[in-house]
């Protein structure tokens, strides 16, 4: 894994300041009038695919000369025919216009050598000259298109199956759907998004990005791998090849419908099976995670996610089942589901401005607005009742900045950053939970953001006479998992690593030099993975030129002999081991005879009335314990868990075995 890297640049933009215009409003203008033009003729030369002009940019007039192909206006031919077969299927569609509509409005990206088709916003000016001036840091939530979150319940029971656990209607445009959910349910089951055509005319569903994981870890990083299209390196697992996906483009006859992600395809209409990811049954206690992005035109649709055994036993079933709070004394609260009306892409800007007065090791300042209720957890609201009383408006001037939490529960979180969830409760009422109202516990609701796509663009200007290292760092809690990938100012993929939990607290990950007089501007695109406990706080440093990225070695996952779910004998001793971690300087292991089935979403499973802790050890220096046979029961489930450390800082993995 390259985790640290300093990069310099052999073309430097000059630091002149030019005032940053918001041209997004013109573009979307300008292209609404064009639509509306005289047909006439486009002069077209040779260029890459998107690029219908030859222009070297894919704009308003690359639309056009798709739509007046299709309207039988203005026939295209050779390279321009090729370059207008934007999803590669060998025929000109309505699909492929609406790819370059979508492009123009930034809800998806053509052009990308690799990566989301979610792509970064393009960079405005470079930071003026006067130095150290502190950034103003806003996150905005990215139109256009919609985001939709399955969570709930996370853990799936019996009462799930052959259930709709989540609706969409009316789809027309930009999606991205993202959901995790375990297998409880004591059977095997399947999980499918499926997009049925409700009217009377032909829908075209294009599936641009995708990745769903079934086994392994209960992170997603396969499915992230397969969604971006790389292989983000685990370092305890090793190397592993992505599917890359190709975009494509399907046509759904009315009464029909197809999964986009999971499913069956037997059921699926024409034996649909997108990505591969058809057929694939969650085994019981295992872990579900899903990422896809696609587009819906044409007609009328309706998306639904279900949980199923057999296709056939949801063939009648109509109505969601809705946000589920309690059932049999379970709480579900802290776990979300629901759609908002944005793509699911957090945009962020920053620059900073140094000269040679800036002493190296110097925290760039940063300050952002918050707003929170006050009494939020004191005021006795009621379930998904709006916060209205107290509200406290306030400033942060400060030297790193929160993200991925309420604002409601830490007062120095951003919260613009922080996406919203309108839904639909188990009796059929329609409640948004955001940081402005109570969840159906009430309480203040925990929306940590996962899978959602952050892209944060940096600028770096240096107006003295040495070379300096702009540094970024990362820190959250001590249970997380993120992919993140960095892109140079042309959108081009130049660094991927995986951070997982465990690293100290000096988090560095990426370093760029930036030579006197020059500006460099790169983009971090990262995603906190499911089952990870949120919030991260962010900061960049500004050091002596070639400081490579300086972080203490993190302490990996602990990998075990034995896997998950794993049945052992009793007539035998239980050898555990693990891979020795060179940063680690102990090892914490808890062996514990449960009293009834495994339940990781209980986070005090091994205290239960009836659990029998059989060995613990919380600073030994071997990686490998023997448990006696002595101290095995038959018909009973252990759970093993164990944890690298040095000092404070520990990475735990935990895991069930069956004793027959």
């Amino acid at each position: 894994m390259s985790s640290e890297l300093t990069r310099n640049t052999s073309n430097p933009k000059k630091c002149i300041h030019i005032p940053t215009k918001r041209i997004t409003a013109v573009v979307i203008a300008l292209f609404i009038m064009l639509l509306f033009l005289p047909c006439e003729t486009i002069a077209l030369e040779p260029y890459s695919r998107g690029d219908v002009d030859g222009n070297g940019i894919i704009g308003v007039s690359d639309y056009i000369g798709i739509r007046l192909h299709l309207l039988g206006v203005k026939t295209l031919s050779g390279e321009a025919l090729e370059a207008s077969d934007i999803n590669g299927d060998g025929r000109i569609t309505v699909t492929d216009y609406i790819s370059v509509k979508l492009h123009l409005l930034g809800i998806i990206s053509l052009g990308s050598e690799t990566g989301t088709l979610l792509r970064p916003k393009a960079f405005g000016e470079p930071k003026p000259a006067s130095s150290l001036e502190s950034c103003t840091v806003e996150y905005v939530k990215r139109t256009g298109g919609k985001y939709i979150y399955c969570n709930n319940p996370e853990a799936l029971r019996s009462e799930d199956i052959n259930v709709m656990l989540l609706k969409e209607e009316n789809m027309s445009g930009g999606y991205f759907f993202t959901f995790e959910h375990a297998n409880y349910t004591g059977k095997s089951v399947y999980l499918g998004f499926r997009i049925v055509n409700t009217g009377t005319e032909n829908i075209t569903v294009s599936v641009h990005n995708i990745g769903y994981q079934t086994e392994g870890d209960g992170y997603g990083i396969y499915e992230w791998n397969d969604f971006y299209g790389v292989d983000f390196e685990r370092p305890w697992t090793g190397e592993n090849v992505p599917i890359v996906y190709d975009n494509t483009e399907y046509t759904v006859p009315a009464g029909e419908y197809i999964y986009i992600i999971g499913g069956t395809s037997a059921d699926a209409y024409n034996n649909i099976n997108v990505g591969n990811t058809a057929d694939n049954g969650l085994s019981v206690y295992r872990v579900a995670n899903g990422a896809v992005y696609f587009t819906v035109s044409g007609g009328s649709a309706e998306g639904q996610f279900f949980c199923y055994d057999d296709a056939e036993n949801i063939s009648e079933v109509t109505e969601e089942q809705g946000y589920v709070t309690n059932r049999n004394g379970r709480d579900f609260s802290r776990q979300y589901k629901g759609s908002a009306p944005y793509t699911g892409v957090i945009d962020a800007s920053f620059a900073w401005t140094v000269d040679d007065s800036v002493e190296n090791s110097t925290k760039l300042p940063v300050n952002y607005k918050v707003s929170y209720a006050s009494d939020a957890k004191t005021a006795g609201y009621k379930a998904y009742e709006e916060y209205n009383i107290d509200v406290v408006d306030k400033e942060i001037i400060s030297d790193s900045w929160h993200t991925h939490l309420s604002v409601n529960s830490s007062h120095t979180a951003i919260d613009t950053d922080m996406m919203p969830f309108f839904c639909t409760t188990t009796d059929g009422k329609e409640v948004v939970i955001d940081s402005y109202h109570a969840d159906g516990k009430p309480d203040s609701a925990n929306i940590g953001n996962w899978m959602v796509i952050y892209q944060e663009q940096y600028t770096f200007c240096n107006t003295g006479n040495e070379t300096r290292a702009f540094v970024l760092n990362m820190k959250t809690g001590n249970s997380f998992v993120v992919a993140l990938l960095v892109r140079d100012a042309e959108g081009n993929v130049i660094d991927k690593m995986l951070l997982n939990h465990g690293i100290y607290d000096e988090t560095s990950f990426y370093s760029l030099d930036v030579e006197p007089g020059e500006s460099e501007q790169i983009t971090v695109e990262y995603v906190l993975l499911a089952n990870s406990y949120g919030s991260v706080i962010h900061w960049v440093t500004v050091e002596e030129a070639g400081t490579q990225t300086s972080g203490s070695p993190a302490i990996y996952i602990p990998v075990l002999n034995l896997t998950d779910r794993q049945t052992v004998s009793a007539s035998s001793d239980l050898n555990i081991s693990w891979q020795a971690e060179e940063a680690a300087t102990s090892y914490t292991c808890i062996v514990v005879r449960l009293a009834g089935t495994p339940d990781p979403s209980n986070s005090s499973e091994s205290s239960l009335p009836g659990s029998v802790t059989v060995y613990k050890n919380t600073a030994q220096t071997e990686n490998y314990v023997t448990i006696p046979k002595a101290d095995l029961m038959s018909g009973y489930w252990y759970k093993i868990a164990v944890a690298a450390q040095n000092g404070t800082e520990q990475s735990w993995k935990s895991i069930y075995i069956y004793i027959n």
